[in-house]
């Protein structure tokens, strides 16, 4: 198996798992990566553990990179970029978004792609 099968598989488990529980999916992936990691130090001598060591060390490496951008993304609100000198599409989302943070439709929009509320300052 080459790294990049391997690679594949951390990115694969990362994917199913991040959606719903990224913080839990990240701690079982470093756990998984400091294992791998101790297991090849100390296996050396042991061709098939240390072989192993490095499976797991690859899989939790690969998938600790989707798995912080997706923590990065959600732990922070969005903005949305416009042209200068658009005023009327500024105008119109400026109203936009404040007549759907106050119907909370906005929030329902976050949860749904986030998997959490809109920070309360922004419900306020």
């Amino acid at each position: 198996m080459g790294f990049g099968t391997v690679g594949l598989l951390g990115n694969y488990l990362a994917g199913r798992m991040v959606d719903n529980q990224p913080v839990k999916a990240t701690v079982i992936f470093c756990l998984l990566l400091g294992v791998g990691a101790a297991g090849a130090i100390f296996s050396v001598a042991y061709m098939a553990i240390f072989v192993a060591s490095l499976v797991a060390w690859g899989i939790a490496h690969t998938a600790l990179f989707p798995l912080g951008v997706t923590i990065e993304l959600t732990a922070f609100p969005m903005g949305i970029g416009l042209r200068k000198g658009n005023d009327e599409l500024r105008a119109w989302t400026d109203d936009w978004v404040s007549t759907n943070l106050k119907n909370r439709k906005l929030n329902d929009i976050y949860k749904k792609y986030f998997k959490q509320d809109l920070p309360k300052e922004m419900l306020d």
